[in-house]
């Protein structure tokens, strides 16, 4: 249904749809929060007077995005104006939705202000919508593109479904929906020399980073459900860096010597097998159930070390040093997008149990699940859309052409190039270990620690890793443009020194008291070290490696 712009003409068909489907998901937005929303004020004790400003603040929201957005269209692109406003949505309805953990006095305010920027994103989005529309289209084509506009506006009825049903609905469609609406529209295979590459590589990362990230809440409490101990839980973390590690190894060497396509889809469809297998562990008891879950998050593991692999030799072949840094960087940046979408699918999870046949659909089990339906996508865009150079891969920005096949022939008769700087790998490994050490360690002891001292559920625990997600993300946001100005050496210090109080911050002191402000002030500040260490240092690895085989390095 969709195309990008170079595609998308003033006299296609096709760019329709893509306002027809935004004005449908808009309206869908709008009209399944309506019911809920006394319902939702009952439960928070707040009066009627309150359900009125709630409705009301809606209102001005939409006053208030049609006059901004609207005005700022007249300056900025159309797609940079409509993306920014939905942005503000999404921000609304989640906090709309994590409403219900303020209690009776945060939790109304987290409404209106979720309700305003809900108003923001509609109002912003009809304004700069139709003031696109009055640039490009005739007075008759406008009343009847309008006329259509708002027939889908009257068409969302999948907002009548019960609650589940809808956020399975659009658990299943979103990443469909994130393929198609970046590779369908192309109409053609990416090359090296193609943008459309660099975007399968981008799902891929998403994805990958959706299935690590909306596992991580659930691991304890389904292994407490089998009854095991809190050691299991720890190599239940653990095996998965074993795996990655392994995965590295192997499938990285393997991708010096194999096609780049057929060593990610090998170890993505080993991921799929993980992930199947840690969704049935249930059905295998006390007994065969830790087991089967170690299993299945040792394949994660290899799934997600092999791609990383094999992707960073593949880009380190066909990048210039500073396009691999900036690509690197981007790549981060929509790992840092799964790491918050991943826990914002566990919300939507929680609370829900079916069974088909021998197998149970619940919140522990369905994050499994999705896990192998993002795997099985990620293989489909590779499939299709991704086409490796077969005359050779080149630098981009030079004329000069690798031998040809480099990529799908053996690499026997390399030109002797000086191995790396040992001391360089050195540091890098040693800052990258010290910020996953602190990344996994966060990962294995947060759930616990938030149920043991602080009462949580999984739902609480997956919006906590949520928000450290919009922290990561807004972090590579702002590294997209400090990583030009500002070198990668004092990048990585700034990580290593933002760590040191986040940790500081985390240490237990002797007194044993332990409050929940200290908690989450640390957990935030460690995840904006994080995403900034793993970016810059991936990158400078791969710069120190140089003109090495990546894979082996």
């Amino acid at each position: 249904m969709f195309v990008t712009e170079n595609r998308s003409a003033v006299d296609d068909v096709v760019w329709r749809k893509v306002f027809f489907v935004n004005v449908f998901f808009s309206c869908v937005s709008f009209s399944i929060v309506l019911p809920s929303i006394w319902p939702y004020l009952s439960i928070l004790q707040s009066s009627e007077s309150v359900l009125a400003f709630a409705v009301a603040i809606y209102s001005v929201g939409e006053a208030v995005g049609s006059l901004a957005f609207g005005a700022w269209s007249n300056k900025q692109s159309f797609k940079v104006v409509v993306t920014t406003c939905t942005v503000v949505g999404v921000v609304g309805s989640f906090l709309y939705s994590t409403a219900v953990s303020g209690g009776a006095f945060f939790g109304p305010p987290m409404i209106l202000a979720g309700r305003f920027l809900q108003g923001l994103w509609t109002g912003g989005a009809q304004a700069s919508q139709m003031n696109y529309l009055a640039r490009v289209l005739k007075d008759g084509d406008l009343t009847s593109m309008t006329v259509k506009m708002n027939g889908w506006a009257l068409s969302p009825l999948a907002s009548f479904l019960p609650p589940f049903w809808f956020s399975f609905w659009w658990g299943c469609w979103l990443p469909v929906w994130a393929v198609v609406t970046m590779f369908v529209t192309e109409n053609r295979r990416s090359t090296v020399d193609d943008v459309v590459w660099r975007k399968v590589f981008f799902v891929n990362v998403f994805f990958s980073c959706v299935s690590f990230s909306i596992v991580l809440p659930s691991i304890w409490p389904y292994l407490s459900i089998l009854q095991s101990s809190e050691s299991v839980l720890a190599f239940a973390v653990a095996i998965y860096s074993v795996g990655e590690a392994v995965g590295s190894l192997a499938f990285g060497a393997w991708s010096n010597k194999q096609s780049f396509k057929v060593v990610v889809t090998t170890c993505t469809v080993v991921g799929v097998v993980g992930s199947f297998l840690y969704s049935t562990a249930v059905s295998g008891g006390a007994f065969f159930g830790p087991p089967m879950i170690l299993a299945g998050r040792f394949l994660q593991g290899l799934w997600t070390g092999g791609a990383q692999a094999s992707q960073m030799n593949y880009l380190a072949r066909v990048l210039k040093d500073g396009d691999l840094t900036s690509m690197t960087v981007k790549m981060n940046g929509w790992a840092c997008l799964g790491f918050v979408v991943g826990p914002a699918f566990g919300v939507m999870f929680a609370g829900q149990t079916f069974s088909l046949g021998m197998f149970l659909f619940n919140e522990i089990t369905l994050p499994g699940y999705l896990c192998a339906l993002l795997g099985v996508m990620i293989i489909a865009a590779f499939t299709i859309f991704f086409n490796e150079d077969t005359e050779g891969l080149r630098k981009e920005g030079t004329d000069v052409a690798a031998p040809e096949s480099d990529e799908t022939q053996p690499l026997l008769e390399a030109p002797f190039t000086a191995p790396p700087l040992g001391i360089g790998l050195i540091m890098c490994n040693l800052v990258f270990a010290v910020h996953f050490f602190g990344f996994a360690l966060q990962e294995t002891i947060t759930t616990p620690i938030v149920q043991q001292f602080y009462g949580w559920n999984v739902f609480q625990a997956n919006a906590l890793f949520t928000g450290a997600g919009i922290l990561s993300l807004l972090t590579f946001v702002a590294l997209n443009y400090l990583g030009d100005t500002v070198s990668d050496r004092m990048l990585v210090f700034i990580s290593l020194v933002t760590g040191v109080i986040g940790y500081g911050l985390l240490m237990d002191l002797p007194s044993g008291v332990f409050p929940l402000w200290r908690f989450v002030l640390g957990f935030g500040i460690v995840s904006v070290a994080f995403p900034i260490g793993r970016a810059i240092v991936v990158a400078m690895y791969s710069k120190v490696i140089g003109p090495n085989d990546q894979g082996v390095w």
